[in-house]
C-alpha cells in the first residue's frame, strides 16, 4: 500500500492543479460547435500521435545507444504519455525538458544523449512543419488571404534554421565541442568546476554527441516520423474544424490545423499552452477569409478538449511511472 501513497498524493494534486484551470462549464457548449463525428476523428487521431511519439523515441534512443534499447513499447508510451502532459503543463515549454529526467530514470540513459535527442526531434519538427508550410501556401497561394510576405519569411526561417543547427552539429561540431571544453577546462587543478563551467562541459558533450550521429538514415527516418507526426496533428485540428456547425470547407480546414500548429511551437505561453494556440486558429480563420472571432470560439472548444485529453492520459501515464519506481 506504501507504494500507492506518493503516486496517488502527486496525480490528486496535478489533478486539483489542472482542474482549477479548466473551463469545465464549457463542456456543454461542445456539441454545439464540434459533431460527434469531428470529436471521434480527433480523439482517434491524437491516440495516434502518442503512438507516433513513442516510436520516435525509440529511434532516437536506440541509435544513440548503438541500436539497442531496453524498453516496452508499453513503457514508451507512459513516458510519451507523461512527457506530452508536462510539457504542456509547465509555462514556456520548459516542461519539454523532463524526458531528460523521464529516460535517465527508466531507461538508464545519459542525459546528454536524451538532450541531443530532444533536439534532434524539435529542429526536424521545425524542419518538417515549414516545408509542409511551403508546399501549403504553394497549392493554396490563390484561396490564401491576407498572405504576406512575412508569412514566406516565417516559413523559410522554419526551414533554414533546423537545417543550419543540423549542418553545423555535422559538420563543425567536434569543432564547437573542443571550445566548449576548452572554456569549461577548470583554470586551478584539483578543485570542483564550479556551475557556470559544468554547464558548458555539458553543453560540449551534447555537441560531441550531435556531431557523432552523422547516419543519413537516421535522419531520413527521423524526419519521416515528424512529417507523419505533424500530419497526424494537422488531421486532428482540420477534424474539429471541418466537423464543425461554421462549414469550413475541405481546404480551409488543414490550413487552420497548420496554423494552429505553427504558431503553438511559439514557446509564448501561460498555463495549459493558452495563448499561440488560440492565435493560431484565429490566424487560420483570417488566412481563409473567415471571421476572427469565429475562430477564437473554436478555438476554446478545441483547446479544451486538448486539455482534457491531455491531462486523463498524462495523469495516468505519470501515475503509471511513478508506481514503477
Amino acid at each position: 500500500m506504501k507504494k500507492y501513497i506518493l503516486p496517488i498524493i502527486i496525480t490528486l494534486f496535478t489533478l486539483f492543479i489542472a482542474a482549477k484551470y479548466i473551463p469545465l462549464e464549457q463542456l456543454s457548449r461542445i456539441p454545439k460547435q464540434i459533431t460527434l463525428k469531428g470529436l471521434l476523428i480527433g480523439v482517434i487521431l491524437y491516440l495516434i500521435s502518442y503512438v507516433i511519439v513513442a516510436l520516435r523515441w525509440r529511434v532516437l534512443f536506440a541509435e544513440g545507444l548503438g541500436g539497442k534499447i531496453e524498453a516496452s513499447p508499453f513503457l514508451l508510451l507512459l513516458m510519451s504519455g507523461a512527457h506530452q502532459f508536462y510539457g504542456n503543463f509547465l509555462p514556456a515549454r520548459t516542461g519539454d525538458l523532463t524526458i531528460l529526467y523521464l529516460a535517465k530514470k527508466h531507461l538508464k540513459i545519459e542525459t546528454a544523449l536524451s538532450m541531443s535527442s530532444l533536439i534532434i526531434a524539435r529542429a526536424l519538427d521545425f524542419l518538417a512543419l515549414g516545408i509542409l508550410g511551403l508546399f501549403f501556401i504553394i497549392w493554396q497561394r490563390r484561396n490564401i488571404r491576407s498572405l504576406n510576405a512575412g508569412h514566406w519569411i516565417f516559413t523559410f526561417c522554419l526551414i533554414g534554421i533546423p537545417m543550419l543547427g543540423i549542418l553545423l552539429s555535422l559538420l563543425w561540431g567536434r569543432q564547437i565541442a573542443g571550445g566548449l571544453e576548452h572554456l569549461g577546462a577548470p583554470q586551478i587543478s584539483g578543485r570542483a568546476k564550479p556551475v557556470p563551467k559544468r554547464l558548458v562541459l555539458f553543453l560540449a558533450r551534447i555537441v560531441t554527441i550531435l556531431s557523432e550521429r552523422k547516419s543519413g538514415v537516421f535522419y531520413m527516418k527521423c524526419l519521416g516520423i515528424s512529417f507523419l507526426l505533424m500530419l497526424v496533428r494537422i488531421g486532428l485540428f482540420s477534424a474539429f474544424a471541418f466537423y464543425s456547425h461554421d462549414a469550413i470547407s475541405p481546404f480551409a480546414a488543414p490550413l487552420i490545423g497548420l496554423s494552429t500548429l505553427v504558431v503553438s511551437t511559439i514557446p509564448l505561453q501561460g498555463f495549459m499552452g493558452v495563448g499561440p494556440f488560440e492565435g493560431g486558429w484565429v490566424l487560420g480563420y483570417v488566412l481563409a477569409g473567415r471571421p476572427a472571432e469565429r475562430g477564437l470560439i473554436m478555438a476554446m472548444n478545441a483547446h479544451l478538449i486538448i486539455i482534457i485529453l491531455l491531462v486523463v492520459l498524462g495523469s495516468l501515464s505519470n501515475f503509471i511511472l511513478l508506481r514503477r519506481r
